[in-house]
């Protein structure tokens, strides 16, 4: 899933490119966008090369391909000395953001300021400000939200009223919601304001917050309805994952647990019985991570877990989020660098 596209040129190409990316043909569609932006190129259209690029690059960041978004910023900063002010400020906070997905322990600091830069109009406000956000969350730094909690709501007032623009409205107000610790007037209208699947994650994502301010019985009751929800919806996926976080909250507050694998049997039988998830993960970011820390390609294994890490506090996955934390805590005991 990926916000804050719009439309990028007039013409055939732009709406056959837009038809392949919502209809789950992103690889096709991004073979194109790199095509019409050579086209643009040779065209003397350097500022609408420049949209394209943009929304590639972005593209890539949430697609967790950030050696490919690298490759994607490096053709944008060839030529932005001698673009126009708003698209220099937006290639800003795509290098910002690309830093924080890849570089170790990387402030939030430029990304905030590159966000506070973009104009209201910029194409990819959204995709700047929901990344500062999330990464707020995922470093538990809620300052960064809280001193701009007005604007990212308005930016989130203004999203379409698709199911995908509303998961994303959503991620905007948990982000809000766990930084000012305003959940209880936030969950209590979601049913009512978003499509079912996202009113499931909300209620988990709360079931995290409630979790991490020490509120076991509480939490493990909004578990326990997500849960109920997510399986409602088809959610296989992350009813799973609610379902694991659901025994972790057991287990780190030493609730009663009658049976302990229980919840395990049953999230095995869910993914037997098909995928489902509001965050699709086609290559997960921890088997990657794993992977690349067995050979020892640190970088790259950094860059899998912090998105991993990223992925698992969106979707509410606790367990994920506990179990990503001690990853990279493995990776900066092997590498001797701090988190």
């Amino acid at each position: 899933r990926c916000i804050g596209v719009t439309p990028l040129c007039d013409g055939s190409t732009g709406q056959h490119t837009r038809r392949l990316e919502d209809n789950s043909f992103s690889a096709h569609a991004m073979r194109l966008r790199e095509a019409q932006a050579r086209a643009l190129r040779r065209a003397g259209r350097i500022e609408r090369e420049v949209r394209v690029r943009l929304s590639i690059g972005w593209r890539q960041i949430w697609a967790g391909d950030p050696l490919s978004a690298r490759f994607t910023l490096q053709a944008l900063l060839t030529d932005s000395p001698d673009l126009e002010l708003p698209s220099q400020k937006s290639v800003a906070a795509l290098q910002a953001a690309l830093l924080i997905r890849s570089e170790i322990a990387h402030p939030l600091d430029q990304l905030a300021a590159a966000v506070d830069a973009l104009d209201p109009d910029d194409p990819h406000l959204a995709d700047a400000a929901l990344l500062l956000s999330e990464h707020a969350i995922v470093a538990r730094e809620p300052h960064w939200i809280e001193e701009r909690s007005t604007r990212l709501e308005s930016i989130a007032a203004a999203l379409p009223r698709t199911d995908e623009q509303q998961l994303t409205a959503a991620r905007f107000r948990m982000c809000i919601a766990d930084a000012t610790g305003t959940w209880d007037s936030f969950v209590s209208t979601a049913r009512e304001t978003y499509p079912a699947g996202v009113a499931a994650l909300i209620t988990a994502r709360h079931g995290r917050y409630l979790a991490l301010i020490s509120n076991p019985a509480a939490s493990v009751e909004r578990w326990k309805l997500a849960i109920e929800r997510g399986c409602q919806e088809r959610l296989n996926f992350d009813a799973a994952d609610w379902l694991y976080s659901l025994r972790t909250t057991h287990l780190l507050y030493g609730l009663p647990l009658q049976d302990a694998n229980g919840a395990h049997r049953l999230a095995q039988v869910l993914r037997s019985e098909g995928s489902g998830s509001l965050l699709p993960e086609p290559y997960p970011a921890k088997e990657r991570g794993l992977d690349r820390m067995r050979d020892q390609k640190w970088r790259d294994a950094y860059q899998a877990l912090v998105e991993c890490l990223w992925r698992s506090v969106v979707v509410a996955d606790f367990r994920g989020e506990l179990d990503a934390h001690e990853l990279l805590g493995d990776l900066f005991l092997a590498t001797g660098q701090g988190g």
